[in-house]
């Protein structure tokens, strides 16, 4: 404030806002979340994702061990498919973004169809 041109004595009385901390941030974040999963589209949404994940088991662990047992690759090659598999979902978040913002949903659908059976051939 000094350095602004405000005068000292001005500058000294001149009460200094109260710093939120880690505890506050932490609960008022949680009150947040609570307020929004009372909302009708959160709380579907969490129930659609707890379903699916009931219905639908994941098998990655499966995938890993036949991968690395039965196949007999190594976890470097492991480490490297799920790298290459990762960045490949930031450049297609990055080419949508810069490309498909305007494209219909049905057409977006239909690529992402094609591609995923081309990926699968491969």
């Amino acid at each position: 404030m000094i350095k602004n041109g405000v005068d000292p004595r001005v500058a000294r009385n001149t009460n200094v806002p109260k710093r939120k901390g880690f505890c506050f941030n932490i609960k008022q974040n949680c009150r947040q979340i609570g307020k929004a999963i009372c909302m009708r589209e959160i709380y579907q949404l969490v129930i659609f994702f707890l379903a699916n994940n009931i219905i639908n088991p994941s098998f990655s662990d499966f995938t890993y061990f036949f991968l690395l047992n039965v196949i007999g690759i190594s976890k470097l090659m492991f480490s490297v498919l799920v790298l290459t598999g990762q960045l490949s979902h930031i450049v297609g978040a990055l080419v949508y973004k810069a490309f498909c913002r305007n494209v219909e949903a049905r057409t977006m659908v239909l690529w992402s169809i094609i591609t995923t059976i081309i990926s699968n051939f491969f």
